[in-house]
């Protein structure tokens, strides 16, 4: 005669069996937004040529903090950069970006002799 044992219903003191699904690869945080530039970097920007001004203004929000963390002599070597180029550099790590800055340098420089 076959088991006709019934399977204990659940009741209130079983704990619910928790969601073990994993997130799902797509999800990513969110970006967090770069500040909001300063009195000085807005009048900065205003007093740019209309042409530079746009150019600055097309960069993403990382790309225009970025700059804004840099020396002058290196805020004059990004305006030289493709947008591309500006765009990777504001993504890398520390490390990575002193790295790109000495590789930068050089090839200017020999641009300029």
């Amino acid at each position: 005669m076959p088991d006709t044992t019934a399977a204990p219903a659940p009741d209130a003191t079983t704990p619910p069996v928790a969601d073990t699904t994993p997130p799902a690869a797509t999800e990513a945080p969110a970006p967090i937004p770069a500040p909001e530039p300063t009195a000085e970097q807005v009048a900065q920007v205003e007093s740019w040529p209309a042409d530079k001004q746009a150019a600055y203004k097309a960069w993403s929000p990382a790309a225009q903090n970025y700059f804004w963390s840099l020396t002058d002599e290196r805020q004059d070597m990004f305006w030289r950069l493709t947008d591309g180029d500006k765009e990777t550099l504001a993504k890398l790590t520390d490390t990575q970006r002193e790295t790109a800055w000495a590789q930068i340098k050089t090839k200017l420089d020999a641009l300029s002799s």
